[in-house]
């Protein structure tokens, strides 16, 4: 499609979602939502997954940590010191890297107001409740933790779970086609 089709393509959907929101087909709200949503991603060099879908994550009381919970353990910063307390139930969102980016990048794009993982154990509860969302074949899936590190967690072909914890701060590239997954908790109303 040339470049004039697909912005007279684009009009023509705008025109059709305003009229329908006019009309009262549609909830003006939820297409302002969908609309941001779009404006968001592109920002932000992470596509949205699952998209329909937010994902429950239980209320946690803090003791699960990577090392007691069947991970095999690839690396631990050493200057990383796990977080205890429970935490409320949350929801999270799934998404798929589409820029090449570190982990501060990666993040830092979301906003400086987002929501990180407070301990080890929302990111088990996670992994535990809802392993077919983690970026399979040995690929990473990215959970950002309070304090500046990230849980990078690995399904790996015998079907172990591999984290490996870094500085957020690490200045490894991640590449887009390897399409890592990044698991963001929600701002729950």
């Amino acid at each position: 499609m040339s470049s004039g089709n697909i912005h007279k393509r684009i009009l023509d959907l705008l025109a059709t979602i305003l009229k329908m929101v006019q009309e009262g087909t549609r909830d003006p709200s939820k297409v302002a939502a969908v609309l941001q949503s779009i404006v968001d991603e592109a920002r932000s060099g992470l596509r949205r997954i699952f998209e329909t879908e937010t994902l429950p994550v239980p209320a946690t009381n803090g003791t699960r940590i990577f090392a007691n919970s069947g991970f095999v353990i690839g690396y631990i910063d050493p200057g990383y010191k796990p977080q205890s307390g429970a935490t409320p139930p949350t929801e999270a969102a799934v998404y798929e890297m589409t820029e090449e980016s570190t982990y501060a990048q990666i993040f830092g794009r979301v906003g400086k107001d987002r929501q990180r993982w407070q301990n080890e154990d929302q990111v088990v509860a996670f992994c535990s409740d809802h392993r077919d969302k983690l970026r399979a074949g040995g690929y990473g899936t990215f959970f950002e933790l309070g304090g500046g590190f990230v849980a990078d967690v690995h399904v790996f072909d015998d079907g172990r779970l591999y984290v490996y914890v870094y500085r957020l701060s690490y200045d490894i590239v991640w590449h887009a086609e390897d399409r890592p997954r990044v698991v963001l908790p929600q701002v729950t109303q």
